[in-house]
């Protein structure tokens, strides 16, 4: 099944943001896999339409003129532990991580708990607060670029 049958139109970027401000996005889709998300990205590229990838939308304005292109809402949110590492969907809740880790006796993401965005939209601005950073405590991150290739950054 092609993901472009999923495409909503005209999707009001204001119950996006916590803002609540903004026009309307031309097409707008929510993807909750890698898959998905590889899928999206190439379909964008070759049908040439312009997009944006929106995690939590908690640090997102929107322009009242909408977007005329592609809101891709991540919603790939995953939250696995193997032994020493924490392998997270870009699109789970950072709060929500610094609560757990913390709950499960790691230490350094307690900041996280008091920031309402995404894992995604943490590491891009590396989120911080109270002295630390996320990059403090990042080993590596695979994303998906503008081509739709997986890539792995240590």
């Amino acid at each position: 099944m092609c993901i472009y049958v999923n495409f909503e139109k005209e999707k009001a970027l204001s119950s996006l943001s916590t803002f609540g401000i903004g026009g309307n996005a031309r097409f707008y889709i929510k993807v909750f896999s890698i898959s998905e998300m590889q899928e999206t990205i190439v379909f964008a590229k070759k049908e040439n339409i312009p997009y944006w990838i929106l995690g939590k939308g908690s640090n997102s304005l929107f322009d009242d003129r909408g977007f005329s292109g592609l809101i891709i809402h991540n919603a790939i949110s995953f939250c696995e532990q193997d032994k020493d590492y924490f392998y997270v969907g870009a699109g789970y809740s950072f709060s929500l991580l610094g609560a757990q880790t913390a709950r499960k006796g790691w230490s350094g993401l307690e900041f996280a708990s008091g920031i309402p965005g995404s894992v995604g939209g943490a590491i891009f601005m590396n989120a911080g607060a109270s002295g630390k950073e996320s990059s403090d405590h990042l080993q590596s991150v695979t994303y998906i670029d503008a081509a739709g290739e997986i890539v792995v950054l240590k």
